[in-house]
């Protein structure tokens, strides 16, 4: 399987991104994914993820713009604990495509 490219995207690109980004990573590396996981800004993160041509978003909340059909996945998850089973799973199920 090709290494995956994953944009995690906030407010700013620093804070909620980074705590995100990191349990990403966790995820793929538990899951056996070469990933790739960046950060940025949510209203940087259309424009970015079609420049890197990311194969996923993962947004703190709603990513605005025209991402050119790259799957975008809302990880307040992460964050809450809410329907982290879900969102994993969702996660997941777009990296092994």
């Amino acid at each position: 399987m090709a290494q995956k490219r994953i944009l995690c995207a906030c407010g700013t690109g620093i804070a909620t991104s980074t705590v995100v980004a990191n349990k990403v990573r966790q995820l793929c590396k538990d899951n056996g994914i070469d990933a790739t996981v960046d950060t940025c800004k949510v209203t940087e993160a259309a424009q970015r993820a079609v420049a890197i041509k990311a194969d996923l978003i993962v947004g703190s909340t709603q990513v605005p713009g025209d991402t050119k059909g790259i799957p975008i996945v809302i990880g307040m998850a992460f964050l809450s604990g809410l329907k982290l089973p879900e969102t994993k799973e969702k996660i997941l199920e777009i990296l092994k495509k």
